[in-house]
């Protein structure tokens, strides 16, 4: 079976999530990196964005790190998707109608909707407590 692939910068973000959801404690970003196999420089980046966005909590100094905030708990997984990717859409004909001269009449744009709009529900109605909450039991069941 095809997999349809969602950005790296994505993956990492929800893996970050995951990651600290789980862990009662505060990372360093080099630990996080290492754990999770996600390149320093990548990490540092999805890092400043979700931190920004206060999904994650950052400190500075010898006793900083990261953990994951109390009130990103309630936030969508599209909060998260909005913070790390530029574009938001599946395909540039569905924010910039000139790029494409069969747009009025195109037969491919009701489908490119249909699918971006699938996306933002299913990214909207599931919340980061929801995927930290699967992944704890996926983890527990795995001991």
């Amino acid at each position: 079976m095809q997999i349809m692939k969602v950005s790296l910068s994505f993956e990492f973000a929800l893996r970050v999530i995951t990651f600290l959801g789980n862990e009662n404690t505060v990372h360093t970003s080099q630990d996080v990196s290492k754990i999770l196999g996600i390149p320093y420089n990548h990490l540092i980046k999805i890092i400043h964005k979700l931190s920004k966005s206060n999904i994650i909590s950052s400190k500075k100094g010898r006793l900083g790190g990261v953990s994951l905030s109390k009130s990103a708990y309630n936030r969508s997984l599209y909060d998260v998707y909005a913070v790390v990717e530029p574009t938001q859409v599946i395909s540039k004909c569905l924010s910039d109608k000139s790029v494409c001269s069969l747009y009025n009449g195109c037969a491919i744009l009701p489908l490119y909707i249909d699918i971006q709009q699938s996306i933002q529900h299913v990214l909207t109605k599931n919340t980061i407590y929801d995927l930290v909450r699967r992944s704890s039991h996926v983890i527990s069941g795995s001991r």
